[in-house]
């Protein structure tokens, strides 16, 4: 059960509201429950960041948190009280038909703003690039469990291939290696490879340079080996698309690369080319 207070701090009323422990504040908030109480009482105002977390989690208005003489209010200004924090719950929740009108929307108005962007382009597409990723940070969605929701758009192959055919299929994939080392097998020996490919979240920027991932797929390699053994290797197969166009494949579990494919484009931006793996 939430602490009973007696302060009069906007958040402490929308705790009240919505059930909230000070604990419960913290964690959606990103700080300490000793921050959230110091705030209640009066004794450090509620940064930006945190009430903007808290406004994402509720529906309540983050400068209304922030306004430690005011009441929680709704993003349109009325008071905010439990069914709108019942329904933002279930609105929050994300619905097929949801999902399907905000993915257009927010395609349309990224195209737009791309294409508005004139010699802003680069910028733009690295703050949106980061934006990405700060919105999983912000909303504690962990990749983990975006791979979860990944892989059931998965295409999935059995093959029944030689060993030797498998080594030569995933050449240079050093978990395959170390157990070929650990388990000797003869190239002529038979093994079931189930090919797990789906769409992995790309990431926009690399390093010092700037990309864009025009496909980004993952295979989840599950082998059965004749005497049983069973081993999985994780294969990332990344082709990036640079800002003048040119193509390149990046073919290597879990690296990344760095990539400014024109010497002008280099010499302009005072970048030059690097990769980290």
């Amino acid at each position: 059960m939430p602490k009973i207070t007696t302060s009069s701090h906007p958040l402490a009323r929308l705790r009240a509201i919505c059930g909230w422990t000070r604990e419960d504040a913290a964690r959606i908030a990103g700080i300490s429950a000793a921050s959230i109480q110091n705030f209640e009482l009066d004794r450090a105002p509620i940064p930006e960041d945190a009430a903007l977390r808290i406004e994402a989690a509720t529906g309540c208005k983050a400068s209304s948190l922030m306004d430690k003489s005011g009441v929680p209010l709704l993003i349109d200004g009325r008071p905010y009280e439990r069914k709108n924090y019942n329904n933002y719950l279930d609105a929050s929740t994300a619905k097929p038909e949801g999902i399907d009108a905000a993915a257009a929307d927010l395609e349309f108005r990224l195209r737009m703003l791309l294409a508005s962007s004139g010699n802003r382009f680069l910028y733009v597409a690295r703050r949106l690039g980061g934006a990405f990723d700060a919105i999983l940070q912000e909303a504690n969605i962990s990749l983990d469990y975006m791979e979860s929701i990944e892989r059931t758009t998965a295409s999935i192959s059995v093959t029944e291939m030689t060993v030797g055919a498998l080594r030569s299929k995933l050449a240079g994939e050093p978990v395959l290696q170390k157990w070929l080392k650990a388990n000797p097998q003869s190239d002529k020996n038979k093994c079931k490879v189930v090919d797990e490919s789906y769409r992995h979240w790309p990431t926009s920027e690399f390093g010092t340079g700037i990309v864009y991932a025009k496909f980004d797929q993952r295979h989840r390699y599950r082998i059965e080996f004749a005497a049983g053994q069973r081993l999985e290797v994780i294969v990332d197969e990344l082709k990036e698309k640079g800002v003048c166009g040119k193509a390149t494949k990046h073919h290597s579990p879990g690296a990344t690369v760095a990539l400014i494919p024109s010497p002008a484009f280099r010499k302009r931006n005072g970048r030059s080319k690097t990769s980290k793996d």
